[in-house]
């Protein structure tokens, strides 16, 4: 019996590391999701905020996979690269993870692009965060994430994730930057 379940997973091609049953491998371009990734865009101001356009403008998470994928087969957008997997294709069987990644990655690339003018304006006037997509901050406090851009790349602190933390602020040199 064990031997047989052995026999029943195989690795998804883009994650090494994940073995899960051949049933849960499943091309990108035959996904239909029903709603964004819990994870998507960094934060759930940032979630929201996409929601909100896709609905005015009745766009379904599935139709705007659809777009995205196209998108990304025309060289326009960049599916995630895997350092442990061959370049990414729509066409490949990934896992559930490896999925979430790739479509946050496409969802990210079509939200940086998104014209000022068909977002809100409190969305648009916000500062950018010195972190950025790095940020862990919106995660557990809304009004940062509210208050800051989080859809760009970080300008500061080491490019993210901790790089700046514990050190103190040097006032002479962000005056002079």
């Amino acid at each position: 019996l064990h031997l047989s379940l052995r026999r029943q997973r195989q690795m998804c091609i883009r994650d090494s590391h994940s073995r899960v049953p051949a049933a849960q491998l499943v091309p990108m371009s035959a996904r239909q999701p029903d709603d964004l990734p819990a994870g998507a865009l960094i934060n759930a101001f940032e979630r929201e905020v996409l929601s909100s356009h896709l609905a005015s403008k009745a766009v379904t998470p599935h139709t705007l996979l659809t777009e995205l994928l196209a998108r990304a087969a025309s060289g326009e957008l960049s599916l995630l690269a895997s350092a442990a997997g061959p370049p990414a294709d729509p066409a490949s069987p990934v896992c559930d993870g490896c999925f979430e990644r790739a479509f946050n990655h496409l969802l990210l690339q079509y939200r940086r692009a998104l014209p000022a003018n068909e977002l809100p304006e409190a969305v648009t006037r916000r500062d950018n965060c010195w972190y950025g997509t790095t940020c862990r901050t919106p995660a557990h406090n809304r009004q940062h994430a509210a208050r800051l851009n989080h859809i760009c790349e970080p300008s500061r602190g080491g490019g993210g994730r901790g790089g700046g933390r514990g050190r103190r602020l040097d006032r002479r040199r962000l005056l002079t930057a």
